[in-house]
């Protein structure tokens, strides 16, 4: 049987994630609020002896996820749309990406990915629109347009869609019994049969994480967009320590912000970052 490690990391009790979406203002009466980055104490969960039960480490990971509604708790996530940045493989070669959408329904499941690589002059290069839905898979000139077969994709893109934090929850709650939870090493595991058609067992790694060492001011600036600037402005106004070091790699904030606004690095800069 294949196993399947899969690259999701998940802290319970703590989510770390970035999502697209409408940019609403921070009204003024919530603005002090942001005085909390100052005052930022350092808390870390007390190493764990035995592995918490299934049933336990799913409510915490729902819970941790926002995916658990109503008085009666209950996975309420049908559909998922976002946007991203950074760097994929595609055709087994590296993609600095122009621009990236997922968007995904679960009880399908579906998954359509449509994005662009970054050409040497950093413009778009062609686009891909990349669909996979139950057992079949295809890819479009544009959103529902043009499509093609790509059958041969179907488990990759069914492993990439099982990957998402939300689905590493609702494949161990499909498994039901299959799911189990180990501690080794002190890192707590929990591992299910991925749900059908794929054939292999998921490993994740719930407890082990470098982004407990990302504060909120290293987040905003790591966004690279309007919104990331204005909340990492906002922060520094605050009184946010820019000069703070990651302590396992030296990363700083000014670090994340690079490739960012000019006017971002500018304020880290002033203040001695």
């Amino acid at each position: 049987m294949r196993t399947t490690a899969i690259a999701t990391v998940l802290v319970l009790g703590m989510t770390a994630g970035y999502a697209g979406g409408q940019s609403v203002g921070i009204p003024k009466t919530f603005q002090p609020s942001l005085s909390a980055e100052v005052k930022r104490v350092h808390l870390k969960n007390p190493p764990l002896t035995t592995a918490p039960d299934v049933k336990t480490t799913l409510y915490r990971v729902g819970d941790a996820l926002g995916m658990l509604r109503d008085i009666e708790e209950r996975d309420a996530v049908l559909t998922m749309d976002w946007r991203g940045t950074g760097t994929i493989t595609v055709g087994g070669q590296s993609c600095k990406l122009a621009n990236y959408r997922g968007q995904v329904r679960y009880s399908v499941p579906a998954m359509r990915t449509d994005f662009a690589c970054a050409q040497a002059d950093g413009k778009p290069g062609p686009r891909m629109v990349q669909v996979v839905a139950g057992t079949l898979a295809w890819n479009e000139t544009t959103p529902g347009v043009g499509g093609t077969p790509a059958l041969d994709t179907v488990t990759d893109r069914l492993v990439q869609l099982w990957s998402l934090p939300h689905a590493v929850y609702k494949g161990a709650l499909l498994a039901g019994a299959n799911a189990k939870t180990t501690l080794e090493g002190g890192v707590l595991y929990l591992t299910y049969p991925l749900p059908a058609p794929l054939n292999g067992t998921a490993r994740v790694a719930l407890n082990t994480t470098d982004a407990d060492d990302v504060t909120p001011l290293m987040a905003a600036c790591s966004l690279g967009r309007a919104k990331g600037t204005r909340v990492a402005l906002r922060l520094i106004e605050a009184g946010a320590d820019v000069r703070l070091v990651r302590a396992s790699d030296g990363m700083t904030a000014l670090n994340f912000a690079v490739g960012g606004s000019a006017e971002l690095i500018q304020a880290l800069t002033d203040r001695g970052a």
